[in-house]
């Protein structure tokens, strides 16, 4: 984890020495259309974005559930000692969730370009949620995660509506607290989820 988070400051550099730290968007023809569902409207964009997003989270579960690379990656993940002596190439295994990883941030990277002005260090903020998403839904609970997403996002867009937008990471981190104290698995997760593997 220490090496990935070297690596990233690394590319963060590079990009801030080739593109500047000037902030940039990416213009489509849906940004800025709205739907109307009565007196309630919503951005054509951000619905584009929650659709893929909830496709694309069900499509990964149902691939690490069914899929033989997706049972050999839980498996290595459960006990990668027994993983080694089933015959299973561990080191691939590695080299694939990585990259698996990599494409997974670059599809979302993808999917919030129309919405968010990008500059080299955007991925840090959007790290911090993500990293109490996972906490919140339960380590290695795909289902978990994603209702932690819903909780964090309807979180975000309450407190900032009702309190006020500068206070809405309080609110969440304030959330966030209260399951590491009560609930340290998570929701959805168990004692020991690093060692059961996706469930």
């Amino acid at each position: 984890m220490f090496i990935t988070f070297g690596i990233g400051i690394v590319l963060q550099n590079l990009a801030l020495m080739l593109f500047s730290a000037d902030y940039r968007s990416v213009d489509t023809v849906y940004s800025k259309m709205q739907i109307a569902l009565g007196e309630i409207q919503f951005s054509l964009a951000r619905m584009v974005m929650f659709l893929l997003s909830l496709v694309f989270t069900v499509a990964l579960y149902y691939y690490l559930k069914k899929s033989y690379m997706g049972k050999t990656i839980r498996a290595t993940m459960q006990n990668r000692t027994v993983a080694m002596l089933m015959g299973i190439d561990t080191q691939k295994v590695y080299v694939f969730t990585f990259a698996l990883g990599a494409a997974i941030t670059a599809f979302a990277g993808g999917l919030l370009l129309p919405i968010f002005y990008v500059y080299p260090t955007i991925g840090f903020s959007f790290a911090l949620i993500a990293f109490i998403v996972v906490i919140l839904g339960g380590l290695g609970s795909i289902p978990g995660t994603l209702i932690g997403g819903f909780i964090i996002g309807l979180t975000e867009a309450l407190s900032g509506y009702f309190i006020s937008a500068s206070m809405k990471q309080l609110v969440y981190f304030c959330i966030f607290i209260l399951i590491l104290v009560l609930r340290p698995a998570g929701l959805f997760g168990q004692r020991g989820t690093e060692e059961l593997g996706v469930k």
